[in-house]
């Protein structure tokens, strides 16, 4: 069992939505982020929050969860090209007993738009 929670706010979620290539990544981003961590990682709690960032353009995504610690070196996989090619840039890393994962993400000059 694994428990999941998210934080996004009703503004970002009105922005994601109106950007359904954005929607999508993020929906991606997260299963992947999730479903790692759990099959691989014994994590029993995974926190997500998803937010739009002071640019207005981009959003970010962060997942943490309380699984194994990252190996060294770690090996990229499917989930590391999936956010290669689904983000403008993105981190995974050890911040004390948490695994971190940080993405952020393009929006479409029409969410952008919608969403102002």
């Amino acid at each position: 069992m694994v428990d999941i929670t998210y934080s996004i706010s009703h503004k970002d979620l009105t922005l994601v939505g109106s950007d359904p290539a954005a929607g999508y990544a993020v929906g991606e981003l997260a299963r992947g982020a999730c479903s790692n961590p759990t099959r691989h990682g014994q994590a029993t709690t995974i926190t997500i929050t998803i937010k739009g960032l002071k640019s207005g353009s981009d959003i970010e995504i962060v997942v943490a969860n309380d699984g194994l610690p990252l190996p060294r070196p770690v090996t990229p996989g499917i989930g590391s090209h999936m956010f290669e090619e689904h983000t403008l840039s993105w981190t995974r890393r050890q911040v004390g007993r948490t695994v971190r994962v940080s993405a952020r993400l393009p929006l479409s000059t029409a969410a952008v738009s919608t969403g102002r």
